[in-house]
């Protein structure tokens, strides 16, 4: 028997229901459509007044990890982060059919297999899988998939749905919840965890099979090893007799050339961008950097290794190198010659034929441009909050310290009285790639920024924050002059998830051209950048999965939002701002379909570095009121997810008036929706 602290650990919902309760049905699919399940063991659950129970009549000889080997642990952790793999790969196929129960069980799968989900105990090849609840095993856990699968290795096995499969979902996934103990978030401590069972422990059939299999593999591994051995020589003398220049894009089997020569070297720095490099794109839109392209694969062949290799056979040179990836999601960034190829995209496609790629330019951002105006120096220093019923939000909570409220931006004075008292949570410098984060003169962004969000209440200093009690995650990713490119906000994104948030700010946008008439606006949503789109689309699905909402600011350009690629799609919140005088739509702010919510954007009085305050505008200070009040949401109700989120947004709105009518946000009803649904 294995037990936990419930209070440490909180039981994971979905769809407001508690999702251990159907462990049986979850255990049930599991089974038929995840071939690597036969190296899983799941116990029961049970609850009582202060533990969680996870017990069997088979485990008296599983052990916590902390009990094998630093190379024992490595290999168990491999066999489990294969497994985790292979379920992200069902997880995609599932989210692909044209099914809502199908992307039902891709979220619970999602939800189920999840690092930060799980604790694992390990006995002789099998894992024993505790889930259901929130351990915080993520950093502990995780090995890249790059690590892992060799270039000619595909996954365990292939995922099969059954027959059942993807279409396969129970009248009553979520039963209504009776006599169960109420699951708090109020600590984080580590488990408590105690080992008990006097039970003897006896193997099971598909535990059989292994125990035999293993015995055969030790009586004959010499043999199976000259085996081996004879074989890899004959592919070589094979391989010898190949024209290089004749091998295709293709999938990378049988690939055994070492991936790590085409990329850059262990603590390298992708180089700054040279202002000289700058230039309009195809379509006169946006800025980008006319010597570098990115390159992803798209969908479910995420053999990043073979891929690499592939890459560098076929289309890498002397002028063409790799100066920037992330295996995770399979993106590298490529840096060429301009002036020699004007047609790099196809030229790509063309060498890598057997891939389906995603390739975009690498566009220029800014801090989604703010204003500072003197103006506004009389106005109501409070004016928003009354706006947005903060004082009766208040009153069902100003936030808790195990939400954490991640804002990725230029960069940061922590010593302002605002965030210096916060609770701050894995600060990050892109650029520097440690933790060392500052602000210089004029960098006053992402301090207003961060104030805005969840500056300190009762601190008998300036301004208090929309969610004064969320932890801070600063994540900078600028230094002084040097230009921001997305590149830089993707490494922000993937650091902010992998160390804990739960709410993610961008207040950020790209460079838009001025003066694009509102069809050709239109023209550039349906037909242009459709590469890039998709990108977001497949890492912001990902992220979602996990839990964590990403809000975004829609602009200050007054265009169309979803010109940015990056504001299309539906995994994420995008922010316009209003203008309180006239109650409607400020007139630079960003509008259209794209826009999930609106805020107050003008006059928005908050922190500056050097222990100022100022009062600045744009949809960069409407995004983090917003993102406030997702964190006070989220305090509420931790496991809620982006579609209830983003839908509660939107049902407790009010109309704005004007043209382009905004959907105003109303934080006190949108709390009181959250403490409804909670109860």
């Amino acid at each position: 028997m294995f037990n936990f602290s419930l209070k440490a650990h909180p039981a994971l919902i979905h769809k407001d229901a508690y999702l251990y309760l159907k462990s049986d049905l979850i255990e049930d699919f599991i089974r038929k459509n995840l071939p690597s399940s036969r190296l899983l063991v799941f116990p029961k659950i049970k609850i009582s007044e202060s533990e969680i129970l996870f017990h069997g009549s088979e485990f008296v000889n599983f052990k916590s990890l902390e009990s094998f080997s630093i190379s024992e642990k490595r290999n168990i952790l491999e066999t489990y982060n294969k497994i985790l793999y292979e379920v992200e790969d069902l997880c995609q196929h599932l989210f692909e059919a044209d099914a809502s129960a199908s992307r039902e069980w891709a979220d619970i799968l999602k939800l189920v297999f999840n690092r930060n989900n799980n604790y694992i105990f390990y006995n002789e090849g099998l894992i024993l899988l505790c889930w259901g609840f929130k351990f915080g095993s993520y950093d502990e856990y995780y090995i890249p998939r790059s690590e892992i699968f060799l270039e000619n290795e595909d996954h365990i096995l292939t995922p099969q749905l059954s027959e059942s499969g993807s279409d396969y979902v129970p009248e009553h996934l979520e039963p209504e919840i009776q006599n169960e103990p109420r699951i708090t978030d109020e600590s984080r401590n580590n488990p408590n965890i105690r080992v008990r069972s006097n039970k003897r422990n006896r193997p099971g059939f598909w535990k059989t099979i292994f125990l035999g299999l293993s015995r055969f593999f030790l009586m004959t591994w010499p043999l199976l090893l000259l085996l081996l051995l004879l074989y890899f020589l004959g592919y070589l003398s094979f391989c010898s007799n190949c024209d290089k220049g004749n091998l295709s894009g293709g999938s990378g089997t049988g690939n055994l050339e070492d991936p790590s020569a085409y990329l850059p070297g262990p603590g390298y720095r992708r180089p700054p961008v040279d202002r000289r490099d700058l230039v309009p794109d195809d379509d006169s839109v946006f800025q980008i950097v006319s010597n570098r392209v990115n390159v992803a694969i798209k969908g479910r062949n995420k053999d990043f290794r073979s891929f690499v290799t592939d890459l560098g056979r076929n289309f890498l040179n002397s002028e063409r190198k790799i100066i920037d990836y992330d295996s995770n999601s399979t993106r590298v960034q490529i840096l060429f010659d301009a002036a020699k190829e004007s047609d790099i995209k196809s030229v790509i496609r063309t060498s890598m034929s057997g891939y389906d790629l995603l390739i975009w330019d690498e566009a220029v951002f800014n801090p989604a441009r703010s204003f500072s105006d003197p103006d506004y120096s009389d106005r109501d220093k409070n004016w928003y909050f009354n706006f947005i019923g903060m004082e009766k939000a208040w009153d069902f909570t100003v936030g808790d310290t195990g939400t954490v409220i991640a804002v990725i931006d230029n960069a940061f004075d922590l010593t302002h009285p605002e965030l210096s008292s916060k609770n701050i949570v894995a600060p990050y410098n892109v650029v520097t790639q440690n933790s060392a984060v500052s602000a210089g003169i004029g960098e006053s962004h992402g301090t207003h920024v961060a104030g805005t969000a969840c500056g300190s209440g009762n601190n008998r200093s300036g301004m208090v924050g929309i969610a004064p009690n969320c932890s801070f995650m600063p994540v900078q990713i600028s230094a002084g002059n040097e230009i921001l490119t997305s590149t830089d906000i993707i490494d922000g994104i993937l650091y902010a998830v992998k160390h804990g948030a739960d709410v993610i700010n961008l207040s950020l946008g790209k460079q838009i051209m001025p003066g694009i008439p509102l069809e050709v606006q239109q023209r550039i949503i349906d037909q242009e950048g459709k590469d890039e789109e998709e990108f977001w689309n497949q890492l912001l699905y990902n992220i979602d999965s996990l839990g964590i909402c990403v809000v975004m600011a829609a602009g200050n350009d007054g265009v169309l939002a979803g010109i940015d690629p990056m504001h299309r799609t539906r995994f994420g919140i995008v922010v316009g701002a209003i203008d309180s005088s006239k109650n409607q739509r400020a007139a630079f702010s960003n509008f259209g379909s794209a826009v999930d919510i609106d805020a107050p954007g003008v006059g928005i009085y908050s922190s500056i570095p050097g222990r100022s305050y100022d009062f600045m505008m744009g949809t960069s200070m409407a995004c983090p009121i917003v993102t406030g009040a997702v964190a006070l949401y989220k305090s509420i109700k931790p496991n809620a997810k982006l579609a209830e989120v983003k839908g509660a947004l939107v049902a407790t709105s009010r109309m704005g008036s004007g043209p382009n009518s905004p959907k105003i946000i109303q934080v006190n009803q949108f709390l009181q929706r959250a403490r409804s649904a909670s109860r």
